[in-house]
Formats: structure tokens, C-alpha cells, sequence
């Protein structure tokens, strides 16, 4: 069991401010191929219940699990009613004692789980170790063949952990225009934006992601149904690169193809990360459209979440946010009208 409390870096970086930059490094932070389960908590009552079952599909699974949470929620506080612990669900714990038969590696077929065994149990005795070890045996090995067998067999106990995960929760309509997806303490801001737009009658809706590795098995289905998918979080676009499988293994309807960019924005506030379906594109990014733009589009807790994007303005800031953004334009417009002619070029 991992914790990591992000907050913004690298090394001791800015140690009270919040951040959402060490999703690649949970994912992928180890040497060779050595995935591991990755969730993450979304309020600060959440944390209990992300902790709980983080212990319980790594004692189900054998597998390694990390909780990512992060500054907002660590020194955030809400109401919290203590649970029933008769209503958690039981965590079983199942030590192998037979001698017939056993063998340190042979797997669970449903979870591919080695069997427990309490160390120094008469008769049960097998070697542990970092060195890789030979399929069921548990001897060690350096053959090619298993060692390939070994990889994908770890990556296959982590892919089936997407059987524990419940259905996606959408908040808002099933389809439409705008889909908001966040993980982590965005969620609150997310939620708060996005039920603001559905009161003004817009067609936009939100998921938040609790189990980032392995990815919910309907997420994919899901991104589909809706034209435009804004994705903030405090990092440089992590979550898009994480879900690019789900969306490529999404048939697309005719409709046509997703297309993903997202701007680099690194700060402690979410950046925007927007993929859109385009009918104008077969394949590729749908880049005119698709494009993240306007200063209008940065996110403080608290506050709209796209208050520039079509048809989302914020009803009270709309004018001051256009006349921002055309004060923004003709600043550069004039800016480049004199770089042009001190290069001696005539302007018209």
C-alpha cells in the first residue's frame, strides 16, 4: 500500500500548494514492466472509503495498490457520518495450510492471486525474492519465454481489477454536448460548475474517476456519447494520455473520429484538456476546433469551469470576460503592427 499526497514539485517544490502531477510517475515510475493498481480518492470523506478499498483488492488481487491523493483533499475537512462497520464489505483472508498439491505460483483462475502462505507453515516452503521466478515452480529462472509469460501475466492480474469496478456515475444527462471528466480534489469544482451549466439549461454532464489503473471498463462507451470532453486537472494533461487507450479502442460511430489536444498550463489551478468527435475528420485531431484557448478557460476553485467556452459563458462575468479577451486582442494586434514596422515593413 502506497500514499502519495501530491502537491507541486519536483523535489521539495511548493510544499503547501496541491497538484496533480504524479499520475504518469504512479503508472509507470518503476523499472521494466511492473504495473500496479492506481486509485484515487475525490473528497476528503472519500479518503476512508478509497483506503478501504485499496486494502481490499490488495489482499484480494496480491497486488500492489496506490492512492493518490492530493493537497486540496489533505487539508480539507466536510462531515463525515462514521460508518457501520457491519456495512463495509469483508475483506477475507484466506491462509493455504494444505501441502497436497502446492505450489508457490499457482494462481487464483479468477484473479490470478498466488496462494497466501504464513511464513515458515511445515511443508509449504518456497523461495521469495526479487529475482524473477519460473511460472508455478516459483524457481528461479532467466528464460526468455517465461520471463515474457511472467510480464504479461502481472499485467493481466492488474487489467482484472476492472471487474471490481462499479458502473461510472454520470452526473447529468447520459449524452450531449459536454462531458466534464476529473479525478481527484477537482471534484468539487467540477460539480459545482457543471450543475451551475445544467441549471442555465445546458447540456453538459460529469464523471469523476476514482480507479485510474485499470481505467473503468465503461469509460470508453461513455466518452462517446458526447461531442466535446473537457478533462481539468493540476498537471500538464496526464489524464489524456491515460485514457488515449480507452478512446482508441472505442469504435466510433459515424459521427466520426476522437480527437484529442490539450494545452500545457502549470500552475496550481486545473488546466483544460479538451477531445471532440468531428465529422469534418476521419482520423487525426480536429485541431481549429479542438484547440484549448483563451486565458477566460483557467479554473480557480470556486469558480465556472469554462466560462469562455461556447454557449457556457458565466451569465454575471460574460462581459467583462469578452471585453478582457478583446482588450487581449487588440494589445497584440498593435504589438505586431509595431514589430512590423521597425522590421521596415508597411502596415495597413
Amino acid at each position: 500500500m502506497i500514499f502519495d499526497i501530491q502537491r507541486g514539485g519536483p523535489s521539495t517544490g511548493l510544499p503547501t500548494k496541491t497538484e496533480q502531477a504524479d499520475l504518469m510517475q504512479a503508472l509507470y515510475g518503476r523499472n521494466s514492466e511492473s504495473p500496479i493498481v492506481v486509485i484515487a480518492p475525490c473528497t476528503p470523506g472519500d479518503c476512508f472509503y478509497i483506503a478501504y478499498e485499496a486494502i481490499r483488492i490488495a489482499i484480494k488481487y496480491m497486488v500492489p495498490v496506490m492512492v493518490l491523493s492530493d493537497g486540496y483533499l489533505a487539508n480539507g475537512s466536510e462531515p463525515w457520518l462514521i460508518p457501520d462497520v457491519k456495512t463495509l464489505p469483508d475483506i477475507p483472508v484466506a491462509f493455504r495450510t494444505e501441502t497436497e498439491g502446492f505450489a508457490p505460483y499457482l494462481r487464483d483462475a479468477a484473479t490470478l492471486a498466488r496462494p497466501w502462505v504464513r511464513p515458515g507453515t511445515p511443508g509449504l516452503e518456497h523461495r521469495i525474492g526479487g529475482i524473477e521466478k519460473e511460472d508455478v515452480t516459483g524457481n528461479i529462472s532467466y528464460d526468455a519465454e517465461n520471463h515474457d509469460h511472467m510480464v504479461r501475466t502481472r499485467a493481466e492480474k492488474v487489467r482484472r481489477v476492472a471487474q471490481e469496478i462499479p458502473p461510472t456515475s454520470i452526473n447529468g444527462p447520459d449524452s450531449g454536448e459536454v462531458l466534464v471528466v476529473g479525478w481527484g480534489g477537482t471534484y468539487g469544482a467540477i460539480t459545482a460548475a457543471v450543475e451551475e451549466a445544467q441549471m442555465e439549461g445546458k447540456a453538459v454532464a460529469s464523471i469523476h474517476i476514482r480507479h485510474l489503473n485499470p481505467l473503468p471498463p465503461d469509460l470508453g462507451q461513455i466518452l462517446r456519447q458526447y461531442r466535446r470532453v473537457l478533462v481539468p486537472e493540476i498537471n500538464s494533461g496526464q489524464l489524456v494520455r491515460c485514457c488515449a487507450p480507452s478512446i482508441s479502442s472505442t469504435r466510433w460511430d459515424s459521427t466520426g473520429s476522437a480527437a484529442c489536444r490539450w494545452r500545457a498550463r502549470k500552475s496550481s489551478r486545473p488546466s483544460i484538456n479538451f477531445w471532440r468527435q468531428s465529422s469534418e475528420h476521419g482520423h487525426g485531431y480536429a485541431r481549429r476546433d479542438a484547440e484549448v484557448h483563451e486565458e477566460g478557460l483557467r479554473v480557480r476553485p470556486g469558480r465556472s469551469l469554462v466560462p469562455r467556452l461556447r454557449g457556457l459563458r458565466h451569465p454575471e462575468r460574460g462581459a467583462e470576460d469578452d471585453a478582457r479577451a478583446s482588450a487581449s486582442r487588440r494589445k497584440t494586434s498593435c504589438s505586431s503592427r509595431g514589430s512590423a514596422a521597425r522590421a521596415g515593413f508597411r502596415t495597413t
